[in-house]
């Protein structure tokens, strides 16, 4: 808008008075204005059709016409290209900043070329002069721009790290998850750790690619674990098996001493051997020191090269997202530790202030069955009620034995411990619970734990604050994030307003929101939660 009031302005005041203007030209000026102000007036407008590739070119036919009713030679539309490539190359990097440039160029001297076979006496030199210095200037800012956007990006990815690292979802989940990162953010196809274990002395590989984001980490033999690192322990490495530049002829393996950061040339068979065990055609390689263990990291790929600069960017990564992992190792042992003596006293609390006077309970109710005559109409809800009992017994023994052997839900057994819960709330408390399980589920052990807290959180809520009869419970996830909808109808009206607390704050404390939707005669908790 800036830009288009600026000519409008120049062709009003016309201080020179040499200015040769047509109907047409105060069209085009005024049409460009009006495009201006709509962009300006609607900024989500703006803001989606900012994100559109074609959007620079569109610009770029702006400016031609603008030159074409205009003198190309004389006029300051020329200037308004560089604008062009400033946005495209803060925007999408240097490759659509080059592009740009070469399509102002091309737009400014097409249009001069048009209009030489109108007018003579076009000063070409003058206007080669143009076309070079707009050149020279838009690679120039294309490079920057895309540096600046290179930036910005990995400052983002360090930020994604940082916040991946939540005690509560284990050690191997925020591993998985970092190497996930990685491998999107260099477009690689595989992301390779390579572990040693100082206390068991064993090697472990484990992969993450796009067909598996995540896996277990495999035992390997010590002999194929140093040939995968045949580099030294400080040092990164850069390989392409081929080199295109150099026709096919083989290209060095590059190697750096992170302590000094200088990139050398080593023999092009040290790293071949390695991609040939990685089944790549190119990868780079860090080391990587956690506590006392070590091992290395490698990103694969068998379309793409990498630089220098990307490797010595994945070191600074890879130490800050270990730095990290290294901090949740140490809470989760001294949680660890903190809950085994917890676990100690509730077992024993358990079974002084739960489980015998439930055991007391069912024995007077024993009593009470076999004084009652069997013609008694209480006698079917004494039976119910000792069914109940003997079947709460249960589950608290199953409870602590649990807890003393420190089991943990698995991630497999998270769907029947959900269909579990639904069937006992139907059998004690007449409640039709409908389960829908969308496979498959990226979820871990400690997090499948906490789903089944939630779930019967949830229950119990629906059945202490409400008169409803049904319930549903959807579970899915997708695009790194669980979610869990817990939905029961309000057949007295609409439902008021109200936030579950004690789950509200479950999932806070793993990183997920709760939104509540109390529409139609239907409250929905609605709970994400990342994976």
């Amino acid at each position: 808008m800036a830009l288009a009031s600026t000519v409008l302005l120049a062709y009003l005041i016309d201080i020179p008075g040499q200015v040769e203007s047509s109907h047409l030209t105060w069209a085009a000026i005024a049409a460009y204005l009006l495009y201006s102000l709509g962009l300006y007036a609607f900024p989500d407008a703006l803001h989606a059709f900012s994100a559109r590739p074609w959007q620079h070119w569109l610009d770029l036919a702006w400016y031609g016409l603008l030159t074409a009713l205009t003198d190309p030679a004389t006029s300051g539309i020329f200037l308004f290209y560089v604008f062009a490539i400033l946005v495209a190359s803060f925007r999408q990097g240097s490759v659509a900043g080059i592009c740009i440039t070469f399509g102002s160029a091309g737009v400014y001297l097409g249009v001069v070329f048009m209009l030489s076979r109108q007018h003579a006496g076009v000063e070409w030199s003058a206007l080669l002069l143009r076309s070079f210095f707009l050149v020279s200037l838009g690679i120039m800012i294309s490079l920057w721009g895309g540096s600046e956007l290179s930036l910005k990006k990995r400052l983002a990815l360090l930020r994604e790290i940082n916040s991946l690292s939540n005690p509560r979802f284990g050690v191997d989940h925020v591993l998985d998850a970092t190497m996930e990162k990685l491998r999107l953010f260099f477009e690689a196809d595989a992301c390779v750790l390579l572990a040693y274990d100082t206390d068991t002395e064993r090697y472990t590989l484990r992969e993450s690619n796009a067909a598996r984001p995540g896996g277990i980490p495999a035992p390997i033999p010590a002999e194929l674990a140093r040939s995968l690192s045949p580099f030294g322990s400080h040092e990164a490495v850069c390989f392409s098996a081929i080199d295109s530049l150099d026709r096919g002829q083989r290209r060095p393996t590059r190697v750096t001493d992170l302590a000094d950061g200088h990139w050398t040339n080593a023999p092009s068979d040290l790293g071949q051997g390695v991609a040939d065990i990685l089944n790549a055609g190119a990868f780079m390689s860090v080391p990587l020191q956690a506590g006392r263990d070590g091992g290395r990291l490698y990103l694969t790929s068998n379309g793409l090269r990498f630089r220098d600069s990307d490797a010595s960017f994945l070191a600074q990564a890879v130490e800050q997202a270990f730095r990290l992992i290294e901090h949740v190792k140490i809470l989760d042992r001294m949680a660890s530790v903190a809950a085994a003596v917890e676990r100690r006293r509730i077992v024993t609390d358990l079974h002084d202030s739960a489980i015998q006077p439930y055991i007391g309970l069912k024995m007077g109710l024993e009593a009470l069955r076999e004084q009652a005559n069997p013609a008694n109409p209480l006698t079917t809800p004494i039976d119910r009620l000792l069914a109940m009992t003997s079947s709460v017994i249960k589950d608290l023994r199953n409870f602590v034995h649990d807890i003393e052997q420190q089991h943990v839900a698995s991630a497999d057994a998270l769907a029947s411990g959900i269909q579990e819960r639904a069937r006992r709330f139907r059998d004690h408390f007449g409640m039709h619970v409908e389960v829908e399980i969308r496979e498959p589920l990226a979820v871990s052990d400690r997090l499948a734990a906490e789903i089944l807290q939630l779930v019967n959180e949830g229950l119990s809520n629906v059945r202490k604050h409400t008169r409803a009869s049904r319930c549903r419970i959807l579970l899915a996830s997708h695009e790194n994030m669980l979610e869990l909808r817990i939905e029961n109808p309000c057949d007295a009206g609409e439902p008021p307003r109200f936030e579950p607390r004690s789950l509200t704050t479950r999932t806070r404390a793993l990183g997920g929101h709760v939104a509540v939707d109390t529409r139609d005669r239907h409250s929905v908790v609605h709970i994400t939660i990342p994976t």
